[in-house]
């Protein structure tokens, strides 16, 4: 599966299953459950007791995705998707009004999936208070809108770099800290930038009795490295033992 991945073009690669359902609610730092809920879609009730499932992330180029979590169902987009979500989520909004949000910015922005576009990175400032405030009236004022946008959304979109107008590789922690999730390197594994090293690696050799320094030797990696990739792993479940 790998290779096949590795075989695509660059823009196939992004949109190609990669991950488990499981395995993208630990990168994406969301709980159990969520990626497969938010990719599938989760049942909803309507007053006339209609019931339908609806998706949260807001494409599926890979056909049906029905089976076992830890099968590769979740493409490098779904897991921004999933991550720009959970954020949105943190902060309070609830899922069916991120999918409105969402739905929204990408038709007033003309783009398919706004939450892996530039341009909603770019113009999507805008595009979110008119929908939030004009349309939706989620917000009170637009002045709320532009407060959320700069305080929670641009925050988060910072963690994204970009190529060709779509998102290309996400730095969890931000890039001065150096943790990246790049399809072409480790299998689109959390590794140390510019060594290939997976952060779980990492963990796993502390947790193991080595100290950060011993670890960082053995990877060759900077100590910092190595905290980085514990802070990484610690905000996403992981355990690591003190040295």
């Amino acid at each position: 599966m790998a290779e096949a991945i590795a075989d695509m073009p660059a823009f196939e690669r992004l949109t190609a299953p990669r991950y488990g359902y499981a395995e993208a609610d630990r990168i994406a730092g969301v709980t159990r459950g969520t990626a497969k809920r938010w990719i599938k879609g989760h049942l909803s009730t309507s007053t006339g007791g209609e019931s339908q499932y609806y998706p949260a992330v807001t494409a599926v180029e890979s056909g049906a995705r029905d089976s076992g979590s830890d099968r590769p169902y979740v493409s490098f987009f779904d897991l921004v998707e999933v991550a720009a979500i959970g954020h949105f989520r943190n902060s309070g909004v609830r899922l069916p009004d991120i999918r409105k949000i969402v739905a929204h910015t990408g038709i007033l922005l003309k783009v398919q999936r706004p939450l892996v576009a530039e341009q909603w990175k770019v113009g999507g400032r805008a595009a979110f208070v008119r929908v939030c405030y004009d349309s939706l009236r989620l917000m009170d004022e637009r002045q709320q809108a532009r407060q959320y946008w700069d305080s929670v959304l641009s925050p988060f979109l910072e963690t994204i770099e970009y190529e060709d107008g779509f998102a290309r590789r996400w730095w969890p922690l931000g890039a001065e800290q150096r943790i990246v999730v790049d399809p072409d390197i480790g299998f689109g594994q959390p590794v140390v930038a510019g060594s290939g090293v997976r952060t779980e690696s990492v963990l796993e050799q502390v947790k193991a009795g080595s100290s950060l320094e011993q670890t960082a030797y053995d990877f060759a990696l900077q100590v910092k490295d190595v905290e980085y990739a514990l802070a990484f792993e610690s905000a996403r479940g992981g355990k690591h033992v003190a040295t």
